[in-house]
């Protein structure tokens, strides 16, 4: 894949690099390079990319979801000056990519969930600790209505943070 992309490049005389050296990204972050040929296991981890370009293609997809998702936060962070990262997927019909671009979607997806149940039984978890703490406390309240309206309050917050979470 990588020589067809490099030599479909050169013919149409587009100025590109491949990630080898930290003068590659050097230069890509100059902006001397419109395209950059990269490597997931290469540029998912430690990169500063986002001063360069703000478009990833993808002509060969990993399976990882992490790979995926570290190499399109090296341009899609704080830094970037561009209001928009395009992400891109070249996927022909009948070839395995397709299987993998909806197998990463998958494992985004129970990611996405099994996070916001955390979220949420963290939420719970704190609103059960501090009714428990207010009903064992009466201090600084002038009656006992004044502090489960406290605790009411609190714990209709928290619902209303459980259901921004989920979203």
């Amino acid at each position: 894949d990588l020589e067809l992309i490099s030599e479909r490049l050169h013919k149409l005389h587009i100025p590109f690099a491949r990630l080898y050296k930290p003068e590659d990204i050097r230069r890509w972050n100059s902006g001397e390079y419109p395209v950059m040929l990269i490597h997931p296991a290469s540029a998912g981890h430690g990169l500063n990319l986002q001063h360069g370009g703000s478009t990833i293609i993808w002509f060969s997809i990993p399976w990882s979801l992490e790979l995926y998702t570290q190499t399109v936060d090296r341009l899609f962070r704080q830094g970037q000056k561009a209001g928009t990262v395009s992400v891109i997927h070249i996927v022909t019909k009948g070839t395995i990519d397709g299987r993998i671009v909806r197998a990463l979607k998958d494992k985004d997806d129970t990611q996405a969930a099994l996070i916001d149940a955390v979220k949420a039984v963290t939420i719970i978890e704190r609103t059960v600790s501090f009714a428990y703490g207010i009903a064992h406390s009466s201090e600084g309240y002038k009656d006992t209505d004044e502090m489960l309206h406290s605790a009411d309050a609190t714990m209709y917050m928290n619902k209303q943070k459980m259901r921004d979470a989920r979203r």
